[in-house]
């Protein structure tokens, strides 16, 4: 039976593309939802949003258009789904391939939607797909009737649901049994008494009540109460299935709950709610069983003693709307309930266990809501302007709109803004729609970017040599520097050359310079060596780029020396250095070869929490072995801190990540952070590592120190944010 089932579930479910998402927030104004975690949706494609919780309301309608994790919908009736209801969207299926589902995870999931004109299937079993079932909860070791729970995320030993009585309650006496979950339709049984071992007659945990009149799942059952750990929860309600055709032709579809596992010398768990299955068709081809009955209470072995079994789970709902004479076969019953055995000859009963109440079958409308919504949209005419130009902004929809810049609500169609070049406007406005709506949002108006042509000319030319510029042909309206207006020019002597020139934009552009030295230009020799700006956080490891370069390629070797100055207090050395307070410098000889004309050198250093976010890098003492090719040095760069604000002028750490740390002292040794999971280095506030050694649990570091734990130091953590950050810890 095992082989024949897991055959089925391979055969009936294999399109494992998600198509489940949790709603996050409901634009009503703008018929549209965001949803959690990202669907791959299409237009046209038809989808159900459903209400898990409160009364389980659903909406068939169509997408219109998706933007990322949003998705516009052709629908006006949006009102009817609440994010206070456990709103989540499903992608129906349109093709005979029935699409994998996942079990309803409290967010989303646990739902089948079948919309075609014909619907051919195998056995659908949806049975266990809803709300789940209450974990065992256990005493502690004293006499008294106290006891903890396995699940302290939701209610404990009590079954899930779509309200806080629809779950099964777990079995709070000692070893009673759980009540049985709420179905979509009927109330849960309630579980077995407490344990004849101690007082008897106490009662078990309650069956879930329904609440509610909707398409729903079934709820959990609630665990039972346990001392010896067995597997004593509550059994899952079952899921949904939606179906709307024309022709439909599938053997039995079971959306019941499931039976709560069987216990020795424990209470058991109660059984699970039913489903509900929602079927809209014109023709059956076939007498198709229903089934959306609740689970069974678990039952209970008990040696010496008798032991509460669990509590049935209540029937759930079909929602039946057939033309065709064909019926369908039903089973609506709610779940057994679980028994108690002894082996002392005692009879077999429930032991103050009830079965479930049965389900209901109703005729209810539901169609596709496939509305035609209203269209609005902000545009810029043109979309992409040149510096100066005037932009002219229209609207459709809105019956008013009014931009804050201005606060002057306008009623027709258009307005005129001026823009400066190279500037980017974002203009926020609110707007009113026909229904009353009130729509905030902002229209971003765009000045063309494009650059002009860039020739990258920085050259050297002997006398009587020449080059020559070429301009593709996207650029016209040509207007060369030099008067000319040809789309190339010849250049044959020194200077600095330029092109205003008319882009595919429409827009004017100038191009970049060139330059041109002559070889008899004492210039062309010098051989310059500048250092690249660099950033980072305290304690990371960070190379200093050095460049060495000169416009004439090298006729022999040249030495070259130079010393790469920063600031003592933000850089720290790796290799060795001259200090001379406050300053650091690290000085660097090499040799550049016959032919070369640049070069790069590295250096490492480690950063350190400095005196400010932002410092200078200089080249120093420049000298070159060769008189003929003198060295000097290039401009200054900066040394930019990451990671920190200014208080009162000085530099300090934030919070890289915009999360809690906390920090436990654990001894003299050892300390605690929880929230952080990857250690990577700690450091001192001058960037030397501080020996540790670290053992890591779910979600926290423990550290240990050989020397003892530092009064000051700094964390370097990756923190899962894919780069390594840094963050203080101040000890007293």
């Amino acid at each position: 039976m095992i082989h024949l089932l897991m055959m089925t579930m391979l055969l009936t479910f294999s399109d494992t593309r998600p198509r489940s998402a949790a709603i996050v927030d409901i634009d009503t104004c703008r018929y549209r939802v965001t949803l959690e975690p990202r669907l791959d949706l299409q237009r046209d494609d038809v989808v159900v949003l459903h209400e898990a919780c409160g009364d389980g309301d659903v909406v068939i309608t169509k997408v219109d258009t998706t933007i990322g994790s949003t998705v516009c919908l052709r629908t006006t009736n949006l009102t009817r789904v609440s994010l206070h209801h456990c709103a989540h969207l499903t992608l129906a299926a349109t093709a005979q391939e029935t699409p994998a589902i996942r079990p309803f995870n409290g967010r989303y999931g646990g739902l089948l939607a079948l919309v075609n004109d014909t619907i051919r299937r195998d056995t659908i079993d949806l049975s266990g797909y809803g709300w789940s079932g209450g974990e065992p909860s256990l005493p502690d070791v004293s006499v008294h009737d106290r006891f903890v729970h396995r699940d302290t995320i939701y209610l404990g030993g009590d079954g899930r649901g779509h309200d806080t009585l629809s779950g099964g309650r777990g079995g709070r006496p000692r070893n009673a049994g759980g009540g049985g979950g709420a179905g979509a339709a009927g109330n849960g049984g309630s579980g077995g008494h407490q344990t004849t071992c101690f007082e008897a007659g106490i009662s078990g945990g309650r069956g879930g009540i329904v609440d509610g009149r909707g398409i729903l799942f079934g709820s959990g059952g609630g665990g039972g109460h346990v001392n010896d750990h067995a597997d004593a929860r509550g059994g899952r309600g079952g899921g949904i299935v939606l179906i709307h055709t024309r022709v439909l032709d599938v053997p039995c579809i079971n959306v019941s709950g499931t039976r709560a596992p069987d216990v020795r010398d424990d209470g058991a768990g109660g059984g699970g709610g039913g489903g509900c299955i929602v079927i809209f068709a014109d023709t059956l081809l076939r007498t198709p069983t229903l089934i959306v009955g609740g689970g069974d209470g678990g039952s209970t072995y008990g040696r010496l003693w008798r032991y509460g079994p669990g509590g049935g789970g209540g029937g759930g709902r079909v929602v039946l709307n057939v033309s065709s004479p064909t019926r369908p076969t039903i089973n609506i019953t709610g779940g057994q309930a679980g028994l108690s055995y002894v082996r002392t000859g005692e009879d077999t009963h429930s032991f103050g266990a009830e079965r479930g109440y049965d389900g209901d079958i109703v005729t209810s409308a539901l169609t596709f809501d496939t509305a035609s919504v209203p269209f609005y949209h902000m545009v810029t005419k043109p979309p992409v302007l040149c510096p100066n130009d005037i932009c002219e902004i229209n609207w459709v929809g809105y019956r008013s709109v009014r931009f804050d810049d201005d606060d002057v609500e306008r009623t027709n169609t258009g307005r005129s803004v001026t823009l400066q070049p190279s500037q980017r406007r974002i203009l926020r406005y609110v707007a009113r729609t026909g229904t009353g709506c009130e729509i905030i949002d902002s229209i971003t108006i765009h000045v063309s970017q494009n650059k002009g042509p860039q020739f990258d000319i920085d050259t050297v030319l002997t006398p009587g040599d020449s080059i020559v510029a070429v301009l593709p042909s996207l650029w016209t309206d040509v207007r060369w520097s030099t008067g000319d207006s040809t789309q190339s020019l010849v250049l044959r002597e020194a200077g600095q050359y330029w092109c205003d020139v008319r882009g595919p934009d429409g827009c004017q552009r100038r191009s970049d310079t060139i330059r041109i030295v002559s070889s008899t230009d004492p210039s062309a020799h010098v051989i310059v060596v500048s250092v690249d700006s660099a950033r980072g956080a305290p304690g990371d490891v960070r190379e200093l780029v050095l460049r060495v370069s000169t416009r004439l390629p090298l006729v022999r070797p040249v030495t070259v020396q130079a010393g790469l100055r920063a600031r003592l207090s933000v850089v720290v050395p790796v290799d060795a250095a001259q200090r001379h307070d406050p300053f650091v410098t690290m000085p660097k000889t090499w040799e550049m070869l016959t032919g070369q004309t640049d070069t790069i050198l590295r250096i490492p250093v480690r950063i350190a929490l400095g005196d400010s976010d932002t410092s200078e890098l200089a080249v120093v003492t420049v000298s070159s072995s060769d008189s003929a090719r003198p060295a000097v040095a290039g401009p200054t760069s900066a040394m930019i801190l990451d990671g920190i604000c200014r208080i009162n002028g000085r530099a300090r750490l934030v919070d890289p990540w915009g999360r809690m740390v906390t920090v436990y002292r654990n001894d003299e040794r050892s300390i605690t952070l929880v929230g952080v999971e990857s250690v990577l280095d700690v450091v001192t506030r001058l960037g030397q590592r501080i020996p540790f050694t670290v053992t890591r649990t779910s979600e926290q570091s423990v550290l240990s120190f050989l020397e003892g734990v530092p009064r000051e130091c700094y964390v370097v953590t990756d923190m899962g944010i894919g780069s390594p950050a840094t963050f203080p810890l101040l000890l007293r």
